[in-house]
C-alpha cells in the first residue's frame, strides 16, 4: 500500500487540480460553475483551511 500525504495545495498544484475539477464538471453533478476558474478566482472562493489535496 502506498502511503497516503494530505496537504493544502497551492498554485504550484493547480494544473494537477484543474484537471480533476474539469473532470468532475462533466459530470454534471460536481458543482454548479459552467467553466474552471482561474487560479486567482479559485482561490479566494475557497476556505482555505477545507481544501486538501491527497
Amino acid at each position: 500500500m502506498k502511503d497516503i500525504h494530505i496537504t493544502n495545495f497551492s498554485e504550484e498544484d493547480w494544473e494537477k487540480i484543474k484537471a480533476i475539477y474539469r473532470e468532475g464538471m462533466k459530470t454534471g453533478y460536481s458543482t454548479l460553475e459552467t467553466e474552471v476558474p482561474t487560479w486567482e478566482n479559485w482561490e479566494k472562493n475557497q476556505i482555505k483551511e477545507s481544501v486538501i489535496f491527497i
